[in-house]
């Protein structure tokens, strides 16, 4: 069929979505099947414009650096949103009457947007708060052996703050017998090849400012704040934390983590993790008989000194 102008093809196609309302039948789908939902449209069509809606949405955060709020570090996708760094969403609603996502994507995902959580987005859209979430305007802050630290500032020392880790149980001391952070490190940077053995024996250095938390009970937020801690460390030793270092030490840790569920963890753990490495089972073992727990929870201590050998050696 020739149409004399675009707006004519709109005007008929319209007119023919409209005659579908009318009789009660979806007009997405031409009149096929009936409308189901209280928006006038059949279940096929509903589901599938909530996959396609809901592909767009995903592409756009892997955009703009992932599913993650660049505030506080929530990760659950349902509580996060597309914010305008600008502070411009309403005027940009009233422009781009269509799928906001569909439109970046169709723009090259331009700058001027970031994901936010919807408290943070909620947070730092009110007019009183100058567009400043309210999580920035908070002087959170621990006084560590490394010094002050917080959230943006202050670098973790690991020659001060090694020794709490050693005064760290695995676990959050729900073990058959004592063991300790510290000697988690040592097993995991054994683990490891060279040149990657320092990032085993740091990797859980921010638990000696944030304490070592449950992964079940390990927030999104707090996961936020340990990447950023890790970050300063690295940059501070002159150390790059690549991906290629991030999965080998994630590998090395899931070893040592199984070898302990199977050594001095509670028995019950084993359900959760069957898998076995007798490698690591017997580096614990290892640590577990070297050091006691004086060793490990005084400065001078055994293990503490030859922590300090080991971080010399491979930095």
């Amino acid at each position: 069929m020739a149409y004399k102008s675009k707006s004519d093809k709109n005007a008929y196609y319209a007119g023919r979505r409209k005659g579908f309302r009318a009789k009660g039948l979806c007009p997405d789908c031409w009149g096929k099947r009936p409308a189901e939902t209280p928006e006038g449209f059949c279940l096929v069509c509903t589901e599938r414009y909530a996959r396609e809606y809901d592909k767009e949405k995903r592409a756009c955060f892997d955009a703009y650096g992932g599913p993650l709020c660049a505030c506080c570090g929530e990760s659950r996708f349902e509580f996060l949103s597309l914010d305008h760094k600008n502070n411009n969403g309403c005027e940009e609603r009233r422009r781009v009457k269509n799928n906001i996502y569909v439109y970046l994507r169709l723009h090259g995902y331009p700058e001027g947007y970031q994901i936010l959580c919807m408290n943070c987005n909620w947070g730092r859209g009110k007019v009183n708060n100058d567009g400043v979430c309210p999580h920035k305007k908070e002087h959170r802050f621990v006084v560590a052996n490394s010094g002050v630290i917080g959230p943006t500032d202050g670098a973790i020392d690991p020659f001060k703050q090694a020794v709490c880790l050693g005064r760290m149980p695995r676990f959050s001391g729900n073990t058959r017998r004592p063991y300790s952070v510290l000697q988690h490190s040592m097993v995991v940077a054994d683990l490891l090849q060279e040149p990657y053995k320092v990032y085993g024996l740091l990797h859980d250095m921010t638990e000696g400012i944030v304490s070592d938390i449950p992964k079940p009970f390990k927030l999104p937020e707090l996961k936020h704040l340990e990447d950023a801690l890790a970050g300063r460390m690295w940059d501070s030793l002159g150390l790059d934390y690549s991906r290629a270092v991030n999965d080998a030490v994630k590998l090395a840790d899931k070893m040592a983590l199984h070898g302990e569920v199977w050594t001095i963890a509670n028995e019950g753990l084993r359900v959760f993790y069957s898998e076995r490495f007798p490698i690591a089972e017997n580096l614990t073992l290892d640590y577990l008989e070297k050091f006691s727990v004086l060793d490990c929870v005084n400065a001078d201590g055994l293990a503490v000194v030859e922590y300090f050998r080991r971080l010399r050696k491979y930095l």
